[in-house]
């Protein structure tokens, strides 16, 4: 985390006053839903047939459409450029128990 989260709290103290701990509460508890989230989709497509990029990117986000296709947003070119792709993904196994 960068030091603009410690500065946004401080204004937001001065600006609501101690109200500003009700928006952290509802953060606390979205956070570990996204990452349950992220998890989950890990576990359906566990592996990777193929690169969706050779060069490095600095920051991804993925997401499983209904059709079963998964949507690909990406920064690329030095965090210039964002890049969006959508590919097949492999037929979603269930995780062993």
């Amino acid at each position: 985390m960068g030091a603009g989260v410690f500065v946004s709290l401080g204004l937001g103290e001065q600006i609501t006053g101690p109200s500003v701990l009700l928006p952290l509460a509802l953060a606390a508890v979205v956070a570990p839903c996204n990452g349950l989230s992220s998890a989950q989709l890990a576990a359906n497509h566990p592996v990777s047939q193929r690169n969706l990029r050779i060069r490095a990117t600095a920051y991804s986000d993925a997401c499983v459409l209904p059709d079963g296709r998964v949507a690909v947003l990406f920064e690329k070119d030095g965090k210039s450029k964002l890049g969006f792709m959508i590919v097949s993904a492999p037929p979603a196994t269930p995780p062993k128990k």
